[in-house]
This record gives structure tokens, sequence and C-alpha cells, in this order.
């Protein structure tokens, strides 16, 4: 875990999810919306015929 880095206590982390796995978890999903809103976006502004990347 990376509490020292992000300058929270463990307790706090577990006492929103039951795991590491939970965490995991929560960062994959986290990441995949992103990901979808992206593709969403890339797959309108194709269409428009003007992509720009958002980062």
């Amino acid at each position: 875990m990376q509490c020292k880095k992000a300058g929270i206590a463990r307790e706090t982390v577990y006492y929103h999810f039951k795991s590491k796995e939970d965490v995991l978890d929560a960062l994959i999903e986290r990441h995949c919306e992103r990901l979808l809103k992206e593709a969403e976006q890339i797959a309108a502004d194709t269409w428009s015929g003007c992509y720009k990347p958002s980062c």
C-alpha cells in the first residue's frame, strides 16, 4: 500500500475497503471508466472530424 505517499493511515483505507483486492478492484474500475469515456469521445470526435486527445 502507498498510504504514506498518500498521507493517509492504513486504517482509513480499510475503513472504506475490506481488502487489498477491493482497493485494486476500485482502481481498475475507475481506470476502465476513464478509458471508456475517452474511447466514447474519440468515437464521437472521429465522426465529426475533430479528434483532439485530452492528455
